[in-house]
């Protein structure tokens, strides 16, 4: 009686184990439109450039994205023009560093950078659109904390 037993036992084990139930997963991703410019490197850090605070607003707290193209709203630019325009969120401030001398200093309330992928300046970021504005060169953006006092 005992061996019938193990063999009921054994068989009922087995077969909850090959009928598993199926259930639907649903998978969400979330995606960041491409990055269009090839010679131009981002120009918005992923980290602080570093000044009074370590806050800074992330690339998507900035809701940041770069252009490909003639700057939008602006009718500047050509083909070859990489481009950002974005205004830093509430609580921080835009901050720009300058090549060779590596000085972290204020950046305007809207940040408008270009770079040409082709040509002399190849790479080479720029904020300010002229003739409105002297274009001033640039090697990293941010939007750094506010410092309450």
């Amino acid at each position: 009686m005992r061996a019938i037993d193990v063999v009921i036992v054994v068989s009922f084990v087995e077969s909850s184990f090959s009928c598993l139930p199926t259930q639907t997963v649903e998978v969400t991703t979330t995606t960041v439109a491409p990055y269009p410019c090839s010679t131009c490197p981002m120009i918005y850090g992923s980290g602080c450039l570093g000044g009074a605070t370590d806050v800074c607003a992330t690339v998507a707290e900035v809701g940041l994205s770069y252009t490909l193209g003639i700057i939008p709203g602006y009718s500047f630019g050509d083909a070859n023009t990489c481009s950002t325009i974005f205004s830093c969120p509430l609580g921080t401030t835009s901050q720009v560093k300058l090549p060779i001398t590596g000085n972290i200093v204020p950046g305007p309330p809207l940040v408008i950078a270009w770079c040409q992928e082709t040509g002399a300046n190849a790479g080479t970021w720029y904020y300010g659109i002229p003739p409105a504005v002297i274009p001033v060169e640039i090697v990293a953006t941010q939007c750094q904390g506010i410092v309450s006092g």
